[in-house]
């Protein structure tokens, strides 16, 4: 009794002699009930009926006028769409070494001379058939490892661009901090100093609004660059800091929009600084509302704990316009916009991606043209509470300092300026210059006058650490403030070293730098 053929088993016969065709006929569908046997004449049909048919195997006459069995599998075997197709050539009972060892080498699995018996060719087929499907299987296996190193690639390529461009931008931010810094003293010193003319005032706030907006967006550069530094971290529970979010956000949704919430209520932790979830958030959604801005639509925000429980999976999902492709592979490039000019920077999902990545996490986006796009995020589960920690300390009182000795260094002669201009209108003494080593020596001449170094951090004869440990060195405990245009965080741990009490960025305003300065002096911790 026959078992039965591997179910949608296709096999192609081709013999020039139209009996032999029959016998292999009769005998498949005797001993392979439910083969697909295909059947030709001629070796050229059989090569092109394997080039549009998917085969499982191919029974080939070795002796053919047109085109011999071996010359037929050396093609077939050529073709990269057919060469996986296993071939039994069928020769006769006489065949010599020579041939068979020709046979094989053009790319045949076996023989089978005549008369066929039937139980050697079902045999035969059947390993023939268990060979292919372990071909098929290292084949797609194969494909899915190839498959999975471009994705690889591709998103090691994508890191590497947007950490390059992130190096370059935390650059250009720095010196632009630089810039405001003066465009934003000398804006304030400007006004305090008008009397009247309620036009020149006015214009006057309004560049000084302009500063302000432009060192936001100097922030979220560097928060994209991941020089913001390390914010304090903490267990945050996602829900209602999405809710919080979302009532924030009420006036940019438009009424037409419907906000669809899909969330756990046993959703964990993660740990994180809020500010950052929150920017998540915001640039998530704000990105969903601008994608539905001309019709009607829903946004839908899912958050669940993953299977595993090592993570919380949070999705973010809108039925607006959606992407084409080229569109999506940019999708968090920095400054890439698909917004008219003037209407976003392009940085928000560029931030969404370097928060994301310094949480430890992952973001994938998906979208179709006119179907809407999809924001998934995994994000690492915060482990359980074990209590109350510590909180950190801050500088509380009003024992802040009116008086006093500050020597100023900067090497922008417009910073020293308005740093000094600003504090003796405060009612300090100030000491200002350009230069790290010039600083040494007043701080040499003058050391027990002085009661307060502000130095900037990057300068070209020293770095303001450097300077704070000489400093310190000559006379331990004096009050030390630094100013940076890029992250004071990412210095901590040698300021700490260094002796530096506060962190002032750039760029500050008027009562920043005089808050500073007073509170460093009364002996205040760390300041924002």
């Amino acid at each position: 009794m026959s078992e039965p053929t591997p179910r949608g088993v296709r096999l192609l016969a081709v013999d020039d002699r139209p009996d032999n065709l029959l016998v292999l006929e009769a005998l498949l569908e005797e001993y392979l009930p439910g083969c697909d046997l295909m059947q030709t004449t001629s070796a050229r049909e059989g090569l092109a009926i394997a080039a549009r048919q998917d085969l499982d195997g191919a029974l080939i006459d070795l002796r053919m006028p047109e085109m011999d069995g071996i010359a037929f599998c050396r093609r077939l075997k050529a073709d990269p769409a057919t060469a996986a197709v296993p071939v039994l050539l069928v020769t006769a009972h006489d065949s010599s070494t020579d041939i068979r060892t020709r046979g094989l080498e053009a790319g045949a699995e076996d023989f089978i001379s005549k008369p066929i018996d039937a139980r050697e060719l079902v045999a035969k087929i059947k390993v023939m058939l268990r060979g292919k499907e372990h071909e098929d299987l290292l084949r797609r296996q194969r494909q899915q490892a190839e498959e999975k190193n471009r994705r690889l690639e591709a998103h090691l390529f994508q890191t590497r661009k947007l950490e390059a461009i992130g190096t370059l931008a935390g650059g250009i931010a720095h010196d632009f901090n630089n810039l405001l810094s003066s465009i934003i003293g000398y804006t304030e010193l400007a006004l305090r100093h008008l009397d009247g003319q309620p036009l020149v005032r006015s214009q006057l706030h309004t560049v000084l609004s302009a500063g302000l907006r432009a060192t936001e967006l100097v922030h979220q550069i560097l928060t994209f660059s991941r020089e913001s530094g390390p914010l304090p971290l903490e267990r945050v529970a996602l829900i209602p800091l999405l809710k919080e979010t979302l009532q924030l956000l009420k006036t940019r949704l438009p009424d037409r929009i419907t906000v669809v919430l899909d969330l756990d209520p046993e959703a964990g932790a993660v740990l994180c600084h809020p500010i950052q979830m929150q920017q998540i958030f915001m640039n998530l959604c704000t990105n969903a509302a601008q994608a539905m801005a001309d019709r009607d639509g829903q946004l839908t925000i899912r958050l669940h704990n993953a299977p595993s429980g090592q993570t919380l999976e949070l999705t973010v999902e809108d039925t607006g316009c959606g992407m084409a492709a080229e569109t999506l592979a940019r999708v968090f490039d920095p400054f890439f916009s698909t917004r008219p000019p003037g209407e976003g920077t392009g940085l928000g999902l560029s931030i969404v991606y370097g928060i994301v990545q310094t949480l430890g996490g992952t973001i994938r986006a998906d979208s179709q043209p006119r179907v809407g796009s999809r924001f998934h995020l995994s994000l690492p589960r915060a482990a359980p509470a074990r209590g109350p920690g510590v909180q950190p300390a801050s500088w509380t009182g009003d024992g802040a300092v009116r008086d006093g000795h500050v020597l100023v260094v900067d090497d922008d002669l417009d910073l020293v300026y308005v740093c000094k201009t600003h504090l003796e209108q405060a009612g300090f003494k100030v000491t200002g210059t350009t230069s790290a080593q010039d600083a040494w020596r007043r701080f040499l001449q003058q050391r027990d006058s002085v009661d307060l170094l502000l130095t900037n951090q990057s300068m070209p004869e020293m770095t303001g650490v450097q300077l704070a440990r000489m400093v310190q060195q000559a006379r331990p405990g004096l009050p030390i403030v630094l100013m940076s245009g890029g992250s004071g965080a990412l210095l901590s741990e040698e300021m700490a070293d260094a002796g530096i009490t506060r962190l002032l960025p750039k760029p500050f305003r008027h009562s920043a730098l005089v808050e500073t300065i007073r509170h460093a002096l009364a002996g205040g911790g760390d300041g924002p």
